[in-house]
């Protein structure tokens, strides 16, 4: 892809998982500090401007480097990681999933004997709860998207994405579905609110998925679906109408007109616990 790039030539990136940030190299100086130009930018950076502004403009402007993962980081991209191979090999055996939770365990590295024996329990429960979720929810589905990426143009920003799992049932209804790892849950009202669950609602809404080449199939979700696995009762979900796509495409650009105003004010609060610039750079912890 690079070659391609130097040669001016279109490049597929499929699911690269260098694409993102490869792009956002490439496209630093032209789209990041013109505020005439459109922004590419994703759910990920817009949730960190949310969080604090100041981190956003360290972080994805300024390039300045942050710690490797945490473990609990990476037990979740883990954890994301078995559940799409589970889908998309339409493994159907409890067996299975636990065998692709040992299959990719060993790559995650840990400090302490301990937490790693604590971290693949607390695996193996957050996989058990999704296995039960899935027997007591055994939809008939149509079609199924797993670790769907997409890219759209908005009239304010263009924007890249990849949700975990869209499903549409054999009525034509779509339900976006966002796994959780995190101990903490959101209310069921607040989910429309979240930035990620936005921007898929925006895609499913405007873009929708390609079924075949004459066939998309998109419009309003039926559902909005949130599994924290760590729960024994995982789903928190919630319906969406027009004047929620309007609310959730208000706020997103509103969000990308402060990035493109340079509004990067830092925001205090107790992600300043988890930050990497806490005590390195930030004006106020300096």
């Amino acid at each position: 892809n690079l070659h391609l790039i130097k040669q001016n030539k279109k490049i597929n990136w499929g699911l690269n998982p260098y694409k993102e940030e490869i792009e956002r190299i490439l496209y630093k100086e032209k789209i990041k500090t013109d505020s005439s130009v459109k922004p590419k930018i994703s759910a990920t950076q817009l949730e960190t401007y949310k969080i604090c502004p100041l981190k956003y403009k360290y972080k994805y402007l300024d390039n300045l480097p942050t710690m490797p993962y945490k473990s609990l980081s990476n037990i979740g991209t883990t954890i994301h990681r078995v559940l799409e191979e589970f889908h998309k090999n339409n493994f159907t055996l409890k067996q299975q999933l636990f065998a692709l939770l040992d299959e990719y365990w060993d790559e995650i590295n840990f400090t302490y004997i301990q937490e790693k024996e604590q971290s693949k329990y607390e695996a193996k429960e957050m996989l058990q709860n999704y296995w039960d979720y899935l027997k007591n929810n055994e939809n008939k589905l149509s079609y199924q998207f797993i670790e769907h990426s997409f890219d759209f143009e908005t009239d304010y920003a263009y924007v890249t994405g990849k949700c975990d799992r869209i499903d549409i049932d054999e009525n034509g209804l779509i339900s976006i579905i966002d796994y959780k790892t995190s101990r903490k849950s959101i209310t069921s009202k607040k989910i429309k609110k979240d930035i990620q669950m936005g921007i898929y609602t925006l895609f499913i809404y405007f873009i929708g998925v390609k079924i075949n080449e004459n066939t998309v199939i998109k419009g309003l979700p039926e559902k909005l679906i949130m599994l924290y696995l760590r729960q024994n009762d995982i789903e928190l979900s919630t319906g969406v109408s027009e004047e929620d796509i309007s609310t959730i495409n208000s706020d997103i650009k509103s969000i990308v007109e402060d990035i493109k105003n340079k509004n990067f004010e830092p925001e205090k609060g107790s992600h300043c616990d988890w930050c990497d610039y806490k005590d390195l750079i930030c004006p106020i912890y300096g």
